[in-house]
């Protein structure tokens, strides 16, 4: 019985296959590897009967050379001998050609390639090319240049997941072993791109986008320093020492369970000086507080009445022959 390929939900923010004039420049297949895979056609998605048919159209993709027939055989189906191996991959092949409406495979007796590799666009291409070009951009620094930090943003927007992430084929080892690089040369990438985007967000002080990006940098691997001292001195920066050392604390947790080691000695006379900084700040003498109206400084003087006795009579009396006049009462 055919084993069906897991349905999954397009993503608009990558449909991107258009002119200037929001026209679809040309027929051509979009191909999403990182994150669950998406195959689609001018924006609508194609069903492929097998997951090993989806498989396959990665690795013809991917490979940047025509594959041979043994090759595929041995790859895809590692448990049966060339004969049937064989005969498993043309019905694969087939049924591949059949959902492409013919217009994709190339294959002799030989070697099996893409007829056109531009018909297929590629997320994980798209992601390298924009990677590459921000850390190969002739310029001082790309944490200023808006052409570099375009391309970064572009990118992690590209990256939804892991590559092929929740795909696997037990009974291909060899595929999985393939997977598994690609996964891990990507997830470096990856890195690469959340760190100058934490650093670049960090230089604008823009500090909940760089405390964002450098936390999923350390969600990556939570026993790379390199990420967490990242994000401690950006906390540090951004004036939160209590969310710095706390994130210190569960860096050297993790590194002293799972590893038996402590923090390097840069990281943790980092975390020591920020501990100096907030005790020097609760040793300071408290500041006079400021007061929002000036104070009034000269002396009020009120004359004191001459010490004499009236009549209750008399006071009324005279009460009286007040006429419209202000009576100051002490």
């Amino acid at each position: 019985m055919a084993e069906a390929v897991p349905q999954v939900l397009i993503d608009p923010l990558h449909l991107h296959m258009y002119n200037g004039d929001g026209v679809p420049s040309m027929r051509s297949y979009q191909l999403y590897c990182l994150g669950q895979p998406i195959l689609e056609l001018d924006g609508k998605p194609v069903r492929l009967e097998t997951r090993k048919s989806l498989a396959l159209l990665v690795y013809l993709r991917l490979c940047e050379h025509d594959v041979s027939r043994e090759s595929l055989a041995t790859l895809f189906w590692p448990e049966y001998d060339q004969q049937h191996a064989q005969a498993n991959l043309r019905r694969a092949l087939s049924s591949l050609n059949i959902s492409l409406q013919k217009e994709l495979l190339e294959a002799d007796r030989v070697k099996i390639s893409l007829t056109d590799r531009s018909k297929v666009w590629v997320d994980v291409e798209q992601f390298q090319r924009l990677r590459a070009a921000a850390q190969e951009h002739p310029h001082s620094s790309e944490l200023t240049c808006p052409n570099c930090l375009d391309d970064l943003n572009e990118a992690q927007q590209l990256y939804r997941g892991d590559f092929l992430e929740g795909f696997n084929l037990p009974d291909c080892p060899e595929f999985d072993q393939w997977q598994f690089l690609q996964r891990e040369s990507l997830r470096q990438d990856w890195g690469q791109v959340l760190q100058k985007l934490a650093e670049a967000n960090a230089a604008q002080a823009k500090w909940e986008s760089a405390i964002a990006f450098a936390r999923r940098w350390v969600a990556l691997d939570r026993l790379h320093e390199p990420a967490s001292r990242l994000l401690i001195d950006i906390y540090a920066r951004a004036g939160q020492r209590t969310a710095a050392l706390r994130q210190y604390d569960e860096l050297a947790h993790s590194l002293e369970e799972q590893l038996g080691q402590q923090p390097s000695q840069e990281t943790r006379q980092y975390a020591e000086k920020i501990k100096l900084q907030g005790q020097a700040v609760r040793n300071s003498p408290a500041l006079e507080p400021v007061a929002i109206f000036p104070v009034l400084k000269t002396k009020l003087y009120i004359p004191t009445p001459p010490n004499r006795r009236v009549s209750r009579r008399d006071l009324v009396k005279r009460l009286d022959q007040v006429e419209h006049k202000a009576l100051t009462v002490i």
